[in-house]
């Protein structure tokens, strides 16, 4: 049975469940739709909104695993969030021009 609290209107007492403010809002509280694009899709176009869910559920799980620097690379990696001239740059040995746009 939930626990109800009162207050009193004149001589009338209004007596109205005890529900806790996070499990209220859960209930009536509508999120509201983006109004523009995710910023990983501006840097890949190929990016849905399916992969990125799927990313940041799946990529949460393996950001606790690994160490730090690593996940944070294997993120910027995913996404192409690197400086362009930084992506790749001990590949230029084999490839000169991989450092282009």
């Amino acid at each position: 049975m939930i626990p109800h609290l009162g207050c009193k209107s004149g001589v009338k007492v209004c007596l109205i469940p005890a529900i806790p403010r996070s499990a209220l809002l859960r209930i009536v509280w509508t999120l509201a739709l983006p109004t523009k694009p995710h910023p990983m899709t501006v840097h890949s176009q190929r990016a849905d909104e399916e992969q990125i869910k799927s990313f940041v559920k799946h990529g949460k799980h393996l950001h606790k695993i690994l160490l730090p620097i690593f996940a944070d690379l294997q993120f910027r990696l995913a996404f192409r969030l690197l400086p362009v001239r930084a992506r790749f740059w001990f590949l230029e040995a084999v490839h000169p021009r991989i450092q282009y746009c």
